[in-house]
Order: structure tokens, then C-alpha cells, then sequence
């Protein structure tokens, strides 16, 4: 589980608190579960859901925001941590609903055990390729699953404009198959409903449709 260790210094207002601002700092240090610093990942600050600021970690895996805060807004820091979807690693700062002025965070994080290196676990296909899928090693993925016990993935699929649906859905339904006959453990991965489309920048770097991998958990729980 991750831990939050949130320290507050608070300034309470109680008259004339709405359309407001004030000046905030936010600081603190990212951590894995074994107490290794994670260096160069992205934090977003977010207001109402957009983002506003990008900060990455130091080398000590410190983070420092200055910004300024305004009532009727929400404000959640969250992580970006590449090939993984950490939905559980949002922390809520400041609610629209709140009346007290909070000037300064400071945040101790810890996570769970995340993949410091990059992987390319897509598996991409030739158009109206269905069957024949190139990138993707089926044993080092059952090896990666043996490793990560508590590894949970979720698999999404982008096509290239010119497919039809039903050749994106021949396709995963073939690749589920193909994990099934190899004894990966189907608990542990989910497939996401929505077929992606490539964009335009996508299509210059590479054309082809892949089924990508995204971690969504590191502790077991496959059902967030």
C-alpha cells in the first residue's frame, strides 16, 4: 500500500472566502517500498482534472511546486509513471468545498515496487493482421507474471484508421486465446472494452496496430 506522510501548515480565513488566491508551496521526496528514491518521474498538479504544472523527481527523488491556489477549485497531485496506470496515487490537496487556506505541503510518498526501466510490451500487427503478431515473447511475458506476483495488467487495443472493428475484435479475441493455451494467469489480466484509434503522429513513427500492456497494480488487487 502506499503510504502518505502529509504535513500541513494551515491559515483558517472565515469571511469573504470565495473567489480568493493565494500563494502555495508544495514539496516532497518519492519512494519505492524498499526505500529506493525514484528519480525522473513526472508529477502533474491538476486543477479541476487539467493539468497545470509537470515537475520530475530529483535525483533524490524530491519535488517542489510553486503555484497559487483559488477557492471553488479542486487540486490533486498525481503520478505519471510510465507503462504503469497508478489509479490509486492521486492525492487530493485542496476541495472547491474547503474554507481554510492551506499554504505549504510538504508530501513524503511511497509506493509500491515500480519498473524503473522502460519495456516495450506491445504486441503489434500488420494491417488486417489478425492471427500472426510480431514484438511480443509469449515465455518472458509468463516469466515477467512468475516474477510480479501481484502484478495486475490491463490490455488495450489501437488500430490503424484504415481496420475495421471487426478485425480489431478477431484480433484480441485470438491473443486472449493465445494467453489462455500458455497458462498465463487470466485473474490477473483485464481487457479494455474501447478500441483506440492511431493519430497522426502515431502513424508516422510506426502504422501498425498493437495491443498494449498497462500495468494497473502492484499489490494484487486486480479488481480497481
Amino acid at each position: 500500500m502506499n503510504v502518505i506522510k502529509l504535513i500541513l501548515i494551515t491559515f483558517l480565513t472565515f469571511n469573504c472566502v470565495y473567489a480568493q488566491s493565494w500563494e502555495v508551496k508544495i514539496t516532497g521526496n518519492l519512494k519505492s517500498s524498499d526505500n529506493v528514491m525514484l528519480s525522473e518521474i513526472p508529477i502533474l498538479l491538476c486543477t479541476n482534472n487539467d493539468t497545470v504544472f509537470i515537475v520530475k523527481t530529483d535525483e533524490n527523488g524530491g519535488f517542489e511546486f510553486k503555484t497559487t491556489f483559488t477557492y471553488g477549485n479542486d487540486y490533486t497531485l498525481k503520478l505519471n509513471i510510465e507503462n504503469q496506470n497508478p489509479k490509486d496515487y492521486n492525492f487530493h490537496l485542496f476541495s472547491k468545498e474547503d474554507t481554510a487556506r492551506m499554504s505549504e505541503y510538504q508530501l513524503d510518498l511511497k509506493l509500491p515496487i515500480l519498473f524503473h526501466d522502460k519495456f516495450d510490451n506491445s504486441v503489434y500487427y500488420e494491417l488486417n493482421e489478425i492471427n500472426n503478431f510480431q514484438n511480443f515473447e509469449m515465455e518472458w511475458f509468463k516469466g515477467l507474471l512468475t516474477r510480479y506476483p501481484e502484478m495486475c495488467l490491463e490490455f488495450v487495443q489501437t488500430i490503424n484508421p484504415n481496420e475495421k472493428r471487426k478485425i480489431a475484435l478477431k484480433r484480441i479475441r485470438y491473443f486472449q486465446e493465445e494467453l489462455v493455451k500458455a497458462n498465463c494467469d487470466m485473474k490477473r489480466i483485464s481487457f479494455r472494452n474501447e478500441i483506440l484509434i492511431l493519430s497522426d503522429q502515431m502513424m508516422i513513427e510506426d502504422y501498425r496496430s498493437r495491443i498494449q500492456g498497462i500495468i494497473t497494480s502492484m499489490d494484487g488487487d486486480c479488481k480497481k
